[in-house]
């Protein structure tokens, strides 16, 4: 099994959001990612690539994508 990592990407900055995830789904406001675990985040994102087991997120809007 491979583990996803999902991170996003804020002005040059990586920030890892949640390691193991076997899902991730569009919701109001954003991205929601949970891993196998059954932790879950929602994050005020949109996908933007898929690479090395690595799915990255970029904040959707001009605000904070986290919190």
């Amino acid at each position: 099994m491979c583990d996803q990592r999902v991170i996003l990407m804020e002005k040059g900055k990586e920030t890892v959001i949640l390691e193991s995830v076997e899902r991730m789904e569009t919701v109001a406001g954003g991205v929601r990612v949970m891993n196998i675990f059954g932790e879950e985040k929602t994050v005020n994102a949109v996908f933007h690539a898929w690479s090395n087991n690595t799915m990255i997120l970029q904040p959707h809007d001009s605000s904070t994508a986290l919190g």
